[in-house]
């Protein structure tokens, strides 16, 4: 049973993307000026125990390939545990951050004090934030304004529901209201 969860753990790290490479459809126009991002959002699935034995495997799952950045996102309880001990090829991102700034904002992460900590990632607009926590594309657009002002970079998240796909509403969901809300931010 350890030896599978060993394998589960290794090929969720970025095994099975990095030991495919590019697509083979891409071979003859890749260009290694062009990288690839793989990510892993850990979301609220572990605890200290199960992150450091994740962290122990990124750090001997060998070179990762120049076409490859590699970013970690943690939860936020544990992105100093992650700055500490991942290995320096992989960055470390944040699960989400604040629309506002510095300030008295109870339970709010800044932008500026996930890059002053040493992050350089951070996801925003993910689906589950957009229907748990209905967060609206204008707030995601805030929020992406003031991680880019930072200094952050930003994995920004846009995507319909299974109905709204059934319905044909794709481009009004994505184009529509996703992108169209980083208009003048």
């Amino acid at each position: 049973k350890k030896k599978k969860i060993q394998q589960e753990i290794k090929m969720s790290v970025w095994g099975k993307y990095l030991a495919t490479g590019p697509d083979p459809r891409e071979v003859e126009s890749f260009s290694y000026s062009k990288k690839y991002l793989v990510a892993a959002n850990l979301k609220s699935t572990v605890d200290k125990a199960k992150l450091q034995k994740i962290i122990k495997e990124y750090n001997s799952a060998g070179p990762i390939p120049a076409w490859v950045e590699a970013v970690f996102c943690p939860p936020s309880l544990y992105l100093e545990e992650a700055l500490k001990t991942m290995r320096s090829d992989v960055a470390i991102g944040a699960q989400d951050c604040s629309a506002n700034g510095y300030g008295a904002h109870t339970g709010e992460i800044a932008a500026e004090m996930l890059k002053d900590f040493g992050v350089k990632w951070v996801i925003l607009g993910h689906s589950e934030r957009r229907t748990n926590q209905k967060e609206s594309s204008e707030l995601i657009a805030t929020k992406t304004r003031k991680a880019i002002d930072a200094g952050l970079q930003v994995m920004y998240c846009v995507g319909e529901t299974l109905e709204e796909r059934e319905a044909g509403k794709i481009n009004a969901v994505v184009l529509d209201d996703h992108m169209a809300a980083l208009k003048g931010k």
